[in-house]
């Protein structure tokens, strides 16, 4: 199953210090000026660029006799900020994604965030012999969205296939949705749940403490130091988001074995541009369908197919079709409120739909399809 995936909210994790007092003296001579303390040679703010230089210096005002004596200034001290290793991995699927047994390429969402200060490459690791579950899905793949659909895509023009060695660089606060597909074996029933997990680890970190396994005993805790191992040659300090205890640099999703699960796959079949042709040109008419298959021996119930056009196509009227629709259901270009069922073209929220209702798996694919011009 190819599942369409949403974006997450990620969570920034902030390490602030307090680098300067400010103190005001006063003089009998009214000498008055202001100094800051500094506290250390390198500061740790995410959210300030890690490499950044920051020049500081003080200057003095001051009379002499009541006549203004001309500014002095005190030597510039600079600071180089540090760059702060920081991720979080979130899980994109709000339940657990239903699947047969025995069953393939079952997909499981999630979204890489890049919370520190620098622009950092990640190792992607999937977990997938966690325990506490019913079995282990097999032949685990990791894919990362590089082709602007949303939802994974496999083949020609589709995300790339991860491997070791050619791991995602973000820049500092970007995000990467990635995707686990993972088959389930044969031999469990209804119910059966398996984890999988996937975790994200700073390659600096992991070149850095040669491991990116925090079983091991070398995985740093937050506050460890790299030195000159950030960008621009700065230090790299590992951030709170490895915390083991809390450990939100990994997330994990849930497979479910089901009776019945429902595959949906959308295909362009054809396109008629105004001069008989096959020209993607405004006007153009383009043909599409979605094949709707129900795996399994179970039934699924209230099937819905829905399809909301984007603002750069118009559907065509009286263009629908489907190879099945349950009593009640009709393939007229109106549905409930406004029509007399559920199937239909609702202009407002510019959306196709088809109610297929109750369909028993084993059979063959339902095929629905419709018409859209484009503006």
């Amino acid at each position: 199953m190819i599942a369409d995936a949403c974006r997450y909210n990620t969570n920034e994790s902030t390490l602030d210090m307090d680098v300067g007092l400010n103190r005001r003296l006063c003089f009998a001579t009214t000498v008055c000026f202001a100094t800051t303390l500094l506290l250390n040679s390198h500061a740790y703010a995410v959210g300030i660029a890690a490499g950044l230089d920051i020049d500081n210096n003080a200057t003095a005002t001051y009379s002499v006799g009541g006549e203004v004596q001309s500014p002095v200034s005190s030597n510039a001290v600079r600071i180089s900020v540090d760059e702060i290793l920081d991720a979080t991995v979130t899980s994109n699927d709000g339940a657990p994604l239903a699947v047969t047994s025995p069953g393939a390429d079952a997909v499981l969402s999630f979204t890489v965030a890049n919370t520190g200060n620098g622009i950092e490459s990640f190792r992607l690791i999937a977990e997938d012999g966690l325990g506490g579950d019913d079995f282990d899905p097999t032949n685990v793949r990791i894919y990362v969205e590089s082709n602007g659909v949303p939802g994974l895509q496999v083949g020609v023009g589709g995300d790339i296939a991860y491997a070791p060695g050619g791991e995602p660089s973000l820049a500092a606060d970007a995000v990467l949705d990635v995707y686990l597909l993972a088959d389930t074996p044969a031999g469990f029933g209804a119910g059966a749940t398996a984890r999988l997990g996937l975790r994200a680890v700073a390659v600096t970190l992991a070149i850095g403490a040669g491991t990116d396994d925090p079983a091991d005993a070398g995985f740093p805790q937050p506050g460890a130091v790299f030195a000159g191992a950030g960008d621009a040659g700065v230090d790299a300090v590992v951030g709170i988001t490895y915390q083991t205890t809390t450990f939100a640099i990994r997330a994990e999703g849930q497979l479910r074995v089901s009776d019945a699960v429902v595959d949906i796959d959308k295909s362009l079949v054809s396109v008629t541009d105004p001069f008989g042709g096959a020209t993607v040109v405004p006007g153009a008419v383009l043909r599409y369908a979605i094949a709707v298959t129900v795996v399994g021996a179970g039934t699924v119930d209230t099937l819905l197919v829905t399809d909301t056009l984007p603002a750069a196509l118009e559907f065509v009227g009286g263009s629908l079709t489907s190879t099945y629709l349950p009593a009640g259901q009709e393939l007229d270009d109106d549905f409930t409120p406004g029509g007399t069922d559920n199937t239909g073209f609702d202009a407002p929220s510019t959306t196709v739909q088809f109610d297929l209702g109750s369909v028993a798996g084993g059979g063959a694919p339902i095929t629905v399809g419709f018409d859209a011009r484009i503006r």
